[in-house]
């Protein structure tokens, strides 16, 4: 009976566990920092923790291993939403890059701004739709302006990356 706790013990672990390989992983080359390949990685790891603890607890309870097993696979698809919204939130991205003080940016100076001083040469407007059909942003012809909503986006979205220690 008590290795079976301790399974359950690992099983409620195991998100933590996922999580903090995500951060390492993202210190690995180049090519494992592409956002699939490195959740495919922890999965992996994760996976093999929870196999390597059934086994060596040897717990012989085929429920609590279903059951465990369901509660892991749930764990990863919420934490494979959750990540991939902070860590690589694109359209909340392009939101936090608005003025703030709900004064209109031209989207010219707006693309800038997101680029960094680049152009349209790898930015794309497909995102604009999504956040003026949101109601984060307003479009006014060629002008943008963030709404009272889009501004709570991003005071929330910076709480979540400051906390999570993301770029």
């Amino acid at each position: 009976m008590k290795s079976e706790y301790y399974f359950i013990s690992v099983c409620f672990l195991i998100p933590f566990i996922q999580i903090l390989s995500l951060f390492i992983i993202k210190y690995l080359p180049s090519k494992f920092y592409y956002h699939k390949n490195r959740f495919k990685i922890s999965l992996i790891f994760v996976w093999l923790v929870f196999f390597i603890s059934a086994l060596r607890l040897e717990i012989d309870n085929l429920l609590l291993i279903f059951c465990s097993f369901l509660f892991v696979i749930s764990l990863n698809i919420f934490i494979y939403t959750f990540w991939s919204l902070v860590a690589h939130g694109f359209t909340l991205n392009l939101l936090y890059s608005l003025p703030h003080n709900r004064n209109s940016i031209s989207i010219k100076k707006w693309i800038k701004k997101y680029t960094h001083g680049n152009d349209l040469s790898y930015f794309t407007l497909d995102r604009l739709p999504i956040l003026t059909n949101l109601s984060f942003a307003k479009k006014n012809k060629d002008k943008l302006s963030i709404t009272h909503l889009g501004i709570i986006s991003n005071k929330i979205f910076y709480l979540i990356k400051a906390g999570m220690f993301i770029e």
